[in-house]
């Protein structure tokens, strides 16, 4: 039939197709249905593809939002503009994505720590636009900050409190409202001892003061000297016996970070708070209170008492050993770093390895990145770096991430590799008066430090008279690790003849045994192959092996084993011959006996392996 008359027949029911598209009862094609029977269907098609299109941006714009956020201040000759560009770029972008926005920033903040004030900037300059979104970081941030304290995450806890301190050298909370955090802050150390915790509100507190702006000082200048003179209190009634016990080196007087941090608060003040390490970004005054529109940064909620309940503990570490700059200071020198800028710049050191351990070569780049220009910059980073290596009574990575951690610089900045090898020297030349587990983790850097520089050192110290004892316990311990790296002939080959006296013996296979005398040894030895090895065999092999019997024992063996094994009752006479005639129906493992060889057999009968 023709389409006119199809659609008359099924007008006139005469005769039922399909639904449309299907076929009729001729095998004929029924039309599709059109549009204008149909229109919502090329509505829902538009509609979905907008949202997909929309998803697709939102996403899109997050990400893009992310990366500026994330890239501020990367380079310190911009960062002025950026800030500022930063700023008007994302002004309209806060009603969508100010959540984003805000726990970016926040993130940053926590775990960039050398970009702490810039964010504090960027932050200031959407305030002038944005007061409510600037107004929402604050209660963000004392949450994330009592979390911190409450769990003792020092690290996180005292960048997050410096980028707070930003923000007050910057006008977005008043001066007053800072210092009062502050003042809640060290206030977590009243009453409390050294080993519950009272180290961690003075120190999360004090370190946070060579960050405050010399504009801050000058106005807010009687209560940040109260907070100080709080914390003198606890210091002058803490426990420092135990001091001595984490020293690397016994002749050095090491103070711990805690006693220099007031050392160098002293000399931050006597500079009047200026610092060649610590960048403020210009263009910002602060003061007293909040400006029209910004709110006051509220309490911190928390008390000493939270402290002790929550069994925090921190133990402070020393400062790092001058193994490189001790001769400049003790000689008079004029061009060492002030005592309050090495403060900051090991601080600095610290917190990048706490943030960026998980990746070594960043670490090195944030770490070289450091905007510090000094003679001594590359020299106290090494020693801040063996000092963390060697800390007591754990380092807090292990000796192969400072290993490579040293290597990726060496590669980076070549300028470091004679101040690496230099410091390896100073602290051979004193390895007597050595830590001994500061001499176990310093033997395996040694050894990694080896192989890193193709074998290649100054073996002076453990040959002819001068090698001394303690010398000569060090190398073979370093030759020790360097064979577990290596093997024993290539010791042999790469390193000089006089030092052969301490490479250890070669290790090799124990030989003679009783089992290596079975014909099932031998046959795993011939499955198990260093080239194009297989391990399904073994492992078949193996699995074959668990379903053989086991051979009776020696009786010697067995002897000697019953001494030691737990005595069980012996079953009464009228019910021995119960038990020998239900020994069929007990598993195949309890009717097991041991044979001469120590293969199993069932009992009674001959095994594969030896004799009943």
């Amino acid at each position: 039939l023709k389409p006119q008359a199809r659609l008359r027949a099924i007008a006139a029911g005469q005769s039922e197709g399909p639904a449309a598209g299907g076929h009729g009862p001729l095998g004929e094609r029924a039309p599709a249905m059109s549009f204008a029977v149909n229109p919502s269907r090329l509505r829902k098609q538009n509609a979905e593809s907008e949202a997909a299109a929309a998803a697709k941006q939102q996403k899109a714009d997050r990400e893009r939002i992310r990366r500026l956020i994330i890239t501020l201040g990367d380079d310190n000759k911009k960062m002025v503009g950026q800030i500022k560009g930063l700023a008007g770029a994302l002004e309209d972008d806060v009603e969508l994505h100010g959540d984003l926005m805000a726990e970016t920033v926040l993130e940053c903040a926590k775990n960039l720590p050398m970009k702490a004030n810039v964010y504090a900037a960027w932050v200031a300059r959407m305030a002038e636009k944005q007061p409510a979104w600037a107004n929402s970081l604050l209660p963000r941030i004392l949450d994330d900050l009592r979390a911190l304290l409450q769990t003792g995450r020092a690290v996180l806890a005292q960048v997050l409190l410096q980028f707070t301190i930003g923000l007050g050298n910057c006008g977005v909370i008043g001066l007053n409202s800072m210092c009062d955090l502050l003042q809640g802050v060290v206030g977590l150390s009243d009453g409390l001892k050294q080993s519950k915790g009272g180290d961690l509100g003075v120190y999360v507190a004090l370190s946070a003061l060579p960050f405050v702006s010399a504009a801050a000082h000058a106005k807010a200048g009687d209560k940040l000297a109260g907070v100080m003179q709080r914390a003198e209190a606890y210091m002058a009634s803490r426990d420092t016996s135990a001091k001595s016990l984490l020293q690397i080196v016994r002749t050095y007087g090491t103070p711990d970070r805690l006693e220099a941090l007031l050392a160098s608060l002293e000399a931050f003040k006597a500079a009047k708070w200026c610092s060649q390490v610590v960048r403020h970004v210009p263009g910002f005054e602060p003061a007293l209170e909040s400006k029209p529109g910004l709110e006051e940064l509220g309490s911190l909620g928390m008390t000493a008492e939270d402290v002790r309940k929550s069994k925090v503990r921190m133990q402070v570490p020393l400062m790092s050993s001058q193994f490189l700059t001790g001769g400049s200071v003790s000689d008079g020198a004029d061009d060492h770093m002030a005592l309050h800028d090495r403060w900051v710049l090991e601080e600095y050191v610290l917190l990048i390895i706490e943030t960026f351990g998980k990746d070594v070569d960043e670490c090195a780049k944030q770490i070289l990145r450091i905007p510090v220009l000094h003679p001594e910059f590359e020299a106290i980073t090494i020693e801040t770096l063996f000092s963390q290596m060697l800390r007591l009574p754990s380092p807090p990575m292990l000796p192969l991430f400072y290993t490579r951690l040293l290597g990726a610089m060496m590669d980076m900045q070549k300028s470091t590799k004679a101040l690496v090898q230099q410091c390896f020297s100073v602290l051979i030349s004193r390895v007597a008066d050595l830590d001994e587990e500061c001499m176990d983790v310093l033997a395996e850097v040694y050894a990694y430090q080896l192989m890193h520089n193709a074998y290649q050192a100054d073996w002076s110290p453990f040959i002819g008279d001068k090698a001394t004892e303690q010398g000569q316990r060090f190398v073979r311990r370093v030759l020790d690790r360097l064979q577990r790296l290596s093997f024993h002939q290539n010791l042999l080959h790469r390193l000089p003849e006089n030092i052969h006296v301490y490479v250890p013996p070669e290790p090799v296979p124990a030989s003679g045994l009783s089992v290596q005398l079975k014909p099932e040894f031998k046959e795993m030895l011939g499955l198990v192959k260093i080239k194009d090895p297989n391990d399904a065999p073994v492992v078949e092999f193996c699995s074959k092996l668990q379903r053989r019997p086991v051979e009776a024992a020696a009786p010697e063996e067995a002897s000697a084993g019953a001494d030691f094994a737990p005595t069980e009752s012996a079953p009464p006479a009228e019910d021995a011959g119960a038990a020998r005639d239900g020994q069929s129906e007990e598993p195949e493992a309890k009717r097991r006996r041991v044979g001469e060889e120590g293969a199993a057999v069932p009992g009674g009968s001959e095994g594969e392996g030896g004799a009943a």
